[in-house]
């Protein structure tokens, strides 16, 4: 009977070493899952470095150069391109049906940024050598 009972320690103990080794594996294993995913999270890192220089540009887009269209009526004021050269003031008298006063002006990009148009303007009666540069 001696041997039974001896027999029945030993596998009882031979299951608590299994369960306890279990388990250890089992922590050992999330310790190690959580050492990984410590590491990577701690050592996730953005490292942004440079220089940028951003050279002097200036905006200067105005009009230039203002001619009158021969066999346009007289202004009652000539136009005139305004101080800040982005306006142009003149006035006229159309009296009669078929009086028309028309005027050309440049358009000069005197800046170091181009500049681009949203829209097209409406031209009327322009050579396809002057439509290029619209």
């Amino acid at each position: 009977m001696m041997k039974k009972v001896d027999r029945r320690k030993a596998k009882q103990e031979q299951e608590k070493k299994k369960r306890r080794n279990y388990i250890i594996l089992i922590l050992l294993i999330l310790l190690l899952m959580g050492v990984t995913v410590g590491y990577a999270t701690l050592s996730t890192s953005l490292t942004i470095g440079g220089v940028s220089r951003i050279k002097h540009v200036t905006w200067d887009v105005h009009f230039e150069n203002i001619q009158v269209t021969n066999g346009s009526e007289k202004a009652t004021l000539e136009p005139t391109i305004g101080s800040s050269k982005d306006t142009i003031h003149y006035a006229v008298d159309l009296l009669t049906p078929g009086d028309f006063y028309e005027f050309s002006v440049d358009v000069k990009n005197g800046g170091k940024v181009d500049a681009k148009l949203d829209e097209l303007p409406i031209m009327k009666g322009v050579s396809k050598e002057q439509d290029e540069y619209i």
